[in-house]
């Protein structure tokens, strides 16, 4: 259940961003902010696994 919460938080979050990236001239930070997220939400993951 844990670990289908966060691909869900994780599909939200890469949706936001990829919007935000869209429409947003810092499009580079955002996205090592989202790599920054997909690094710890794969510690997490494998963690709770």
């Amino acid at each position: 259940l844990m670990r289908c919460s966060i691909l869900t938080s994780l599909s939200n979050k890469l949706g936001n961003i990829i919007s935000l990236t869209i429409f947003d001239i810092r499009g580079f930070s955002n996205l090592i902010s989202l790599s920054n997220q997909l690094n710890n939400l794969t510690s997490l993951t494998n963690f709770y696994m």
